[in-house]
């Protein structure tokens, strides 16, 4: 007697094909969730290209100065006003969007900064070198334009021609955790009003594309590098725009973002 043709898989096969698909699946995921950073990195070097632009349009308009990297409006004293008005702020009639402000990739990019109109994504570089502005900071450091690209909030301002090398000077970096307009690469730990044992720049550099951030230069060209790339002893300094050597302390706080595991 001739046997009835069969109108499925049996029990096996059905298993057989799952777990094919299952370890299918599993070899993928990983390769679409990388795919995924690397947009985002790609994302977020669009972003900082579009900064670096407003930033330009913004040199054209203030005599080659950069903005602080915060200031109070015009006609206000109020205490804290200055918190609330960044260089973000400053360069935002230059940007068709302010979006550009947010990296996709970074954990904390739905979290205000101290500049409510913006996330915490993007920081200016306002270097303290310790040779000049020793911890902790007295009031007159206020008026100090530091080493960086961006001055302090009292400062006249950094003119475009006092950086020596605008292709090795960054001017904008990631950071994460921390709601600052900015990073200062020379403070390991904060001193007043913070407290000696808040670690708070070590901790807020992002390195979340893959070990690497992205770094917006004086020349407006975007560059990923992990965070010790960003200077070797004697002979490139990307953070001080006079090109001299980092001190002992952007030392420790490039290397404390290093081995950190950001997300």
């Amino acid at each position: 007697m001739q046997g009835q043709p069969r109108n499925g898989f049996t029990l096996v096969e059905l298993l057989v094909v799952i777990a094919i698909i299952a370890v299918i699946a599993a070899l993928l995921f990983p390769v679409f969730g990388s795919a995924r950073r690397k947009g985002w990195q790609t994302f977020c070097v669009s972003n900082q290209r579009q900064i670096g632009n407003a930033l330009a349009l913004y040199l054209q308009d203030f005599d080659a100065t950069y903005p602080n990297y915060r200031f109070e409006p015009l006609g206000s004293q109020q205490a804290g006003d200055f918190e609330k008005n960044s260089w973000r702020s400053a360069i935002a009639p230059y940007l068709q969007n302010i979006e550009v402000m947010r990296c996709p990739a970074n954990p904390d990019n739905r979290t205000l900064s101290q500049d409510p109109k913006f996330p915490i994504s993007y920081a200016a570089n306002r270097a303290l070198n310790p040779r000049d502005y020793p911890l902790p900071l007295t009031p007159p450091a206020r008026y100090a334009t530091g080493s960086g690209i961006f001055g302090n909030d009292l400062s006249p301002g950094v003119k475009m021609a006092a950086i020596v090398h605008p292709a090795e000077c960054i001017a904008v970096v990631e950071i994460a955790r921390l709601p600052y307009s900015d990073f200062v690469v020379d403070i390991a730990r904060d001193g007043a009003p913070f407290g000696d044992n808040i670690h708070c720049y070590s901790d807020c550099l992002f390195t979340g594309h893959t070990g690497l951030s992205n770094y917006l230069f004086a020349d407006r060209h975007v560059k990923a590098l992990k965070p010790t790339a960003t200077y070797r002893q004697d002979e490139i300094n990307y953070w001080y725009r006079d090109a001299t050597p980092l001190g002992a302390e952007g030392r420790v706080t490039l290397s404390a973002a290093e081995t950190k595991d950001s997300k």
